[in-house]
């Protein structure tokens, strides 16, 4: 009967210390036992016996922490695939809106190149607001004079508002060296003691809208304004001029990064 108690010991040690601590912590759980037991049980079949619980157990701590793992790696997928499909769904009802009430004023292409006169363009429009979304965030993008225009902005009083973050189907966005130089430079000008008037708001949530929006108009398309420069690939875009379609995007950007702010 004692025997029996120090198995269930054994057993219970190992998967405790699996479940509540580390893979690590069940290891050497095991360890410890298969050591004790070698060198305190005399009897041959009652030392393999009891060996082979330590080690069954940690090999059940490994299944468990598997399959708990692979539960968990599901619902990261679930989650993505929910924001994806709700980033989807609120397209969707940016296209139907805009096909079912027309907007008052102008629509412009932009094309190529022209890109990134648009965007600096869109910078020196703005008086309250800009809001800018893409896919992903670099410092070829934002370069020095994508950083001059921003500070003058902030200046004048505006309001910025970035937005990035592409997710994979796993609900991850992959971030390099250049997103970490463009994020860094973004954070020292929001805590510049220059005298800006307006706020820097930087959200990185599973996007893939390519926007900018400034009090009067938005701007949308192909175009991935936070880090693409060079323009190599056709690009193309519409400027829609409405101040009362381009103020209701601007509010429900602003709500995107502020539920995902990263500076």
């Amino acid at each position: 009967m004692t025997a029996l108690y120090w198995q269930l010991a054994v057993v219970s040690t190992v998967l405790l210390a699996g479940i509540f601590l580390s893979r690590r912590a069940a290891l050497l759980a095991a360890i410890g036992w298969t050591i004790w037991t070698f060198l305190k049980v005399r009897y041959p079949k009652l030392m393999v016996i009891q060996g082979g619980l330590a080690w069954g157990a940690y090999l059940g701590v490994v299944v468990y922490q598997n399959m708990h793992g692979a539960v968990a790696e599901a619902d990261n997928r679930a989650k993505a695939l929910a924001a994806q499909l709700a980033q989807v769904a609120a397209s969707e009802r940016l296209v139907a809106s805009a096909v079912q009430h027309p907007p008052s004023g102008s629509w412009t292409v932009i094309d190529g190149k022209q890109h990134r006169a648009a965007l600096f363009k869109a910078f020196s429009d703005a008086r309250t607001v800009l809001c800018i979304a893409s896919g992903w965030l670099g410092s070829a993008a934002a370069d020095q004079q994508f950083l001059v225009e921003l500070k003058n902005a902030l200046r004048r009083g505006v309001d910025v508002y970035l937005a990035y973050g592409w997710q994979t189907s796993a609900g991850t966005h992959e971030t390099s060296r250049v997103t970490d130089i463009a994020l860094s430079e973004l954070r020292e000008i929001a805590r510049s003691s220059d005298a800006s008037r307006g706020e820097l708001h930087v959200g990185c949530y599973a996007n893939h809208e390519k926007l900018v929006i400034v009090d009067d108009y938005l701007i949308v398309g192909s175009f991935n304004w936070l880090s693409n420069r060079q323009v190599t690939n056709n690009e193309r875009s519409v400027r829609i001029d409405d101040p009362a379609f381009a103020s209701k995007e601007a509010q429900r950007l602003k709500r995107l990064v502020a539920q995902d702010r990263v500076l």
